[in-house]
Protein backbone atom coordinates (compact mmCIF):
# COMPACT_ATOMS: atom_id res chain seq x y z
CA UNK A 1 0.00 0.00 0.00
CA UNK A 2 1.53 3.32 -1.03
CA UNK A 3 1.67 6.23 1.41
CA UNK A 4 -0.85 8.27 -0.61
CA UNK A 5 -3.46 5.48 -0.46
CA UNK A 6 -3.33 5.30 3.35
CA UNK A 7 -6.07 6.95 5.35
CA UNK A 8 -5.24 10.18 7.21
CA UNK A 9 -5.61 8.34 10.53
CA UNK A 10 -3.13 5.67 9.44
CA UNK A 11 -0.62 8.33 8.30
CA UNK A 12 -1.16 10.18 11.58
CA UNK A 13 -0.38 7.03 13.54
CA UNK A 14 2.77 6.54 11.45
CA UNK A 15 3.86 10.08 12.33
CA UNK A 16 3.09 9.55 16.01
CA UNK A 17 5.29 6.45 15.92
CA UNK A 18 8.21 8.66 14.82
CA UNK A 19 7.41 11.17 17.56
CA UNK A 20 7.47 8.34 20.12
CA UNK A 21 10.84 7.06 18.81
CA UNK A 22 12.24 10.61 18.97
CA UNK A 23 11.06 11.04 22.56
CA UNK A 24 12.70 7.71 23.45
CA UNK A 25 15.99 8.90 21.90
CA UNK A 26 15.82 12.18 23.84
CA UNK A 27 15.10 10.27 27.03
CA UNK A 28 18.00 7.86 26.43
CA UNK A 29 20.37 10.76 25.80
CA UNK A 30 19.32 12.63 28.91
CA UNK A 31 19.54 9.51 31.12
CA UNK A 32 23.00 8.71 29.73
CA UNK A 33 24.08 12.32 30.28
CA UNK A 34 22.85 12.21 33.89
CA UNK A 35 24.61 8.90 34.57
CA UNK A 36 27.90 10.24 33.16
CA UNK A 37 27.59 13.43 35.23
CA UNK A 38 26.93 11.44 38.43
CA UNK A 39 29.81 9.08 37.63
CA UNK A 40 32.22 11.99 37.14
CA UNK A 41 30.93 13.74 40.28
CA UNK A 42 31.39 10.69 42.53
CA UNK A 43 34.46 9.31 40.78
CA UNK A 44 38.17 9.95 41.05
CA UNK A 45 40.22 11.03 38.03
CA UNK A 46 43.65 9.60 37.40
CA UNK A 47 46.05 8.59 34.62
CA UNK A 48 45.92 5.03 33.31
CA UNK A 49 47.78 2.94 30.75
CA UNK A 50 45.98 0.91 28.07
CA UNK A 51 47.23 -2.65 28.63
CA UNK A 52 45.02 -4.50 26.14
CA UNK A 53 41.81 -4.16 24.19
CA UNK A 54 39.10 -6.78 24.23
CA UNK A 55 37.02 -7.05 21.11
CA UNK A 56 33.74 -8.88 21.47
CA UNK A 57 32.07 -10.07 18.29
CA UNK A 58 28.84 -12.01 18.49
CA UNK A 59 29.55 -13.06 22.07
CA UNK A 60 33.17 -14.11 21.44
CA UNK A 61 36.21 -12.25 22.74
CA UNK A 62 38.99 -11.78 20.24
CA UNK A 63 42.35 -11.02 21.78
CA UNK A 64 44.65 -8.16 20.83
CA UNK A 65 43.94 -6.04 17.79
CA UNK A 66 42.00 -8.41 15.57
CA UNK A 67 40.31 -6.68 12.65
CA UNK A 68 37.42 -9.15 12.41
CA UNK A 69 34.29 -7.00 12.64
CA UNK A 70 30.56 -7.61 12.60
CA UNK A 71 27.49 -5.57 13.38
CA UNK A 72 27.71 -6.68 17.03
CA UNK A 73 31.31 -5.71 17.75
CA UNK A 74 32.21 -3.95 20.99
CA UNK A 75 35.59 -2.55 21.97
CA UNK A 76 36.72 -2.56 25.61
CA UNK A 77 40.08 -1.03 26.38
CA UNK A 78 41.48 -2.52 29.58
CA UNK A 79 43.43 0.09 31.52
CA UNK A 80 45.79 -0.24 34.48
CA UNK A 81 45.95 2.47 37.12
CA UNK A 82 46.86 3.06 40.73
CA UNK A 83 43.98 3.93 43.06
CA UNK A 84 44.12 6.39 45.96
CA UNK A 85 45.23 3.62 48.33
CA UNK A 86 48.22 2.73 46.14
CA UNK A 87 46.78 -0.52 44.77
CA UNK A 88 47.23 -1.35 41.10
CA UNK A 89 43.85 -1.92 39.48
CA UNK A 90 42.51 -2.80 36.05
CA UNK A 91 39.28 -1.45 34.65
CA UNK A 92 37.44 -1.18 31.35
CA UNK A 93 35.27 1.15 29.34
CA UNK A 94 33.34 0.77 26.09
CA UNK A 95 34.51 2.83 23.12
CA UNK A 96 33.65 3.21 19.46
CA UNK A 97 35.67 1.68 16.64
CA UNK A 98 37.10 5.12 15.80
CA UNK A 99 38.20 5.65 19.41
CA UNK A 100 39.58 2.12 19.64
CA UNK A 101 41.79 2.81 16.65
CA UNK A 102 43.23 5.86 18.46
CA UNK A 103 44.10 3.89 21.60
CA UNK A 104 47.32 2.00 21.03
CA UNK A 105 48.35 -0.44 23.72
CA UNK A 106 50.73 1.34 26.09
CA UNK A 107 49.15 4.77 25.62
CA UNK A 108 48.27 6.93 28.64
CA UNK A 109 44.68 8.12 29.08
CA UNK A 110 42.82 10.05 31.75
CA UNK A 111 40.04 8.05 33.40
CA UNK A 112 37.47 8.43 36.12
CA UNK A 113 36.70 5.45 38.35
CA UNK A 114 34.45 4.80 41.30
CA UNK A 115 36.28 3.65 44.46
CA UNK A 116 33.51 1.11 45.19
CA UNK A 117 33.71 -0.35 41.64
CA UNK A 118 37.18 0.38 40.23
CA UNK A 119 36.75 -2.12 37.38
CA UNK A 120 34.29 0.25 35.66
CA UNK A 121 36.04 3.31 34.31
CA UNK A 122 35.01 6.23 32.16
CA UNK A 123 37.54 7.51 29.66
CA UNK A 124 37.59 11.27 29.97
CA UNK A 125 38.14 11.69 26.24
CA UNK A 126 34.64 12.30 24.89
CA UNK A 127 33.76 10.50 21.71
CA UNK A 128 30.83 11.00 19.40
CA UNK A 129 29.81 7.36 19.87
CA UNK A 130 29.66 7.47 23.65
CA UNK A 131 28.51 11.05 23.98
CA UNK A 132 24.94 11.32 25.20
CA UNK A 133 24.62 14.56 23.28
CA UNK A 134 24.43 12.71 19.96
CA UNK A 135 20.99 11.37 20.95
CA UNK A 136 19.54 14.79 21.69
CA UNK A 137 19.75 16.19 18.11
CA UNK A 138 18.85 12.80 16.64
CA UNK A 139 15.78 12.58 18.88
CA UNK A 140 14.82 16.16 18.07
CA UNK A 141 15.11 15.53 14.33
CA UNK A 142 12.98 12.39 14.56
CA UNK A 143 10.33 14.27 16.56
CA UNK A 144 10.26 17.07 13.98
CA UNK A 145 9.93 14.54 11.18
CA UNK A 146 7.08 12.81 13.02
CA UNK A 147 5.28 16.13 13.61
CA UNK A 148 5.69 17.05 9.95
CA UNK A 149 4.34 13.63 8.96
CA UNK A 150 1.29 14.08 11.22
CA UNK A 151 0.74 17.58 9.79
CA UNK A 152 0.89 16.19 6.24
CA UNK A 153 -1.63 13.47 7.15
CA UNK A 154 -4.45 16.00 7.24
CA UNK A 155 -4.32 18.13 4.11
CA UNK A 156 -6.00 21.51 4.40
CA UNK A 157 -8.63 22.94 2.12
CA UNK A 158 -7.60 22.87 -1.50
CA UNK A 159 -7.65 26.22 -3.25
CA UNK A 160 -8.78 26.49 -6.86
Amino acid sequence: MSDSSKSPISRCLDGLFFVFIGIAALFAGSVHNQEDAEFKERGISTEAIVVRIEIKTGGRTLGGRSRTMSSHTTFRPIVRFTDTEGQTREGFSLVSKAEYEKLPIGSTVTITYLPEAPEEVLLNEDTLYTSPFIWIPIGGAIILFGCWYVYRAFPGKKKN
